[in-house]
């Protein structure tokens, strides 16, 4: 008789304490539900190092990566981080940023950390110095071949005059790119950087 009367009594009460306890670990971790939305706040308003510090955040928390709804908030955060670093990659590239800039771009890839996804990029500091060199011989490239036909085009400042012109783009070119690339370069020598990527591990 007490079975039947206190039988389904203690069903419910283990029903109740599984219940609370998913509830527990639920509200424990509730900012891990909140960390794809704060990314990307933190990214669109341009505070990319809160950005960064929410990544890290989640990933303090990867024991969780196996948990289902869990791993679902983790992806998720993984997948935006990824866009956030395809984007900085992409700054890096561009060669009319200041230095300050790419700098700040850099430090900010370093403490991102390696992607899981796309290992191609290598070292931020590096990735930066060979697209720069790539971008300045480009240009000076473009530049020497655009000359050649103002060359046979013109005739009126003789050959003189055309070499000139030349002379005076391609120094232009280095003029407005060198000092940073020269910069950057030195950085990535002296070991600036180093102390990046050993924040990040």
């Amino acid at each position: 008789v007490s079975s039947r009367t206190y039988g389904p009594l203690l069903k419910r009460k283990q029903e109740a304490d599984r219940i609370k306890a998913v509830l527990g670990v639920l509200s424990r971790y509730k900012f891990l539900f909140k960390l794809p939305k704060k990314i990307i706040e933190n990214i669109s308003q341009g505070q990319l190092e809160k950005a960064v510090q929410s990544y890290k955040k989640a990933l303090s928390k990867t024991q969780l990566a196996n948990v289902g709804i869990f791993k679902k908030v983790l992806d998720e955060v993984e997948a935006i981080v990824e866009e956030l670093r395809a984007h900085l990659y992409q700054v890096l590239q561009d060669p009319s940023e200041y230095l300050e800039d790419q700098e700040r771009v850099i430090r900010i890839l370093y403490e991102l950390g390696p992607s899981l996804r796309d290992s191609t990029r290598g070292d931020p500091a590096w990735y930066y110095l060979t697209h720069q060199y790539r971008s300045l011989c480009t240009l000076m490239s473009n530049t020497a071949l655009d000359a050649s036909i103002d060359l046979i085009i013109d005739q009126e400042g003789g050959v003189y005059g055309a070499r000139h012109k030349q002379i005076r783009r391609l120094c232009n070119i280095i003029h407005a790119n060198m000092p940073a690339f020269y910069q950057m370069g030195r950085f990535w020598l002296d070991g600036k950087f180093d102390s990046y990527g050993a924040q990040s591990s």
